[in-house]
């Protein structure tokens, strides 16, 4: 087995490789007292799984693991952009100039396997393939929040997100839910439809990606934005909730409403300047 499709130590498959490299970021995450050779990551899978269960019973923040599930490495020796370089001209304070050499606009963690063979073509290793805990071809992923503490319907919440984890908001959808939005019952997979939520976010999220370093800041920002309005309502629906048990429904079912139409809306203001962005080409 080739060096390209197997893990340098092991021989393992390179899928179980690429399981490797997310599982290692988990750790570094919620077990950082485990220690591991980060620079190569070779541990078996086996032990990987088995000190997973070290996160049980753990009292993470919900937000720290919606934060992991975005993760693409960055700043580590896993992050696909760091070979992705261009040289810019600066300014000095006294007016000067001098060149500086930094991250391409154009460089993004999601590279197709054709664009990495692309520029592997041109300079051989510039692009060295990790699986990021987020993908671009990511169909749905979701946070499960249960909290016993509170009534059943409110207590347990799906943070719902569609597309790339590393670029959608995430949706509340709750035990006591029992209905959603009109856009949630078309798929958009198989083909593209504009009222299907999935290309509510789609759409701004690839032409994000188009030039991420350009990007990121503004899309970040804006999921973490509305992540925490999300949260931020959570306690006066809760006590809603409970002095109400018999509309718990219909308030659960307006929550996840609202938070769906703000984040579309937000979402399809990021496609319009985003389109404005690269209007002159990309």
């Amino acid at each position: 087995m080739s060096s390209e499709t197997a893990c340098p130590k092991t021989g393992r498959s390179h899928i179980a490789w690429l399981c490797v490299c997310r599982h290692a970021r988990l750790h570094a995450e919620f077990c950082p007292e485990v220690v591991v050779d980060d620079k190569r990551l070779l541990w078996e899978v086996g032990v990987h799984l088995a000190a997973i269960q070290n996160l049980v019973g753990r009292e993470d923040d919900v937000t720290d693991v919606m934060r992991l599930l975005r993760s693409t490495y960055e700043g580590t020796d896993m992050d696909m952009c760091k070979n992705l370089k261009v040289v810019v001209n600066r300014k000095r304070d006294d007016g000067s100039s001098y060149k500086d050499t930094v991250v391409s606009p154009v460089a993004n963690p999601w590279l197709t396997g054709t664009m990495q063979q692309t520029l592997n073509y041109i300079a051989p290793g510039t692009i060295d393939f990790k699986r990021t805990v987020s993908v671009a071809w990511c169909s749905y992923s979701f946070v499960a929040q249960l909290r016993d503490w509170l009534p059943d319907e409110v207590g347990g919440v799906c943070w719902m997100a569609v597309d790339n984890p590393g670029q959608s908001p995430r949706i509340p959808i709750f035990c006591g839910t029992t209905e959603l939005p009109e856009a949630f019952s078309r798929c958009g997979q198989k083909s593209y439809d504009p009222e299907a939520w999935l290309w509510q976010y789609r759409r701004a999220n690839k032409l994000a990606t188009v030039s991420w370093q350009r990007t990121k800041k503004q899309h970040l920002n804006t999921v973490l934005q509305h992540e925490g309005s999300a949260f931020s309502g959570l306690k006066t629906l809760e006590d809603k909730v409970k002095a109400n048990p018999k509309k718990a429904a219909r308030l659960l079912n307006d929550y996840t409403r609202t938070i769906y139409d703000n984040t579309a809306a937000a979402w399809a203001d990021l496609e319009g300047q985003y389109w404005h962005l690269f209007g002159m080409g990309f």
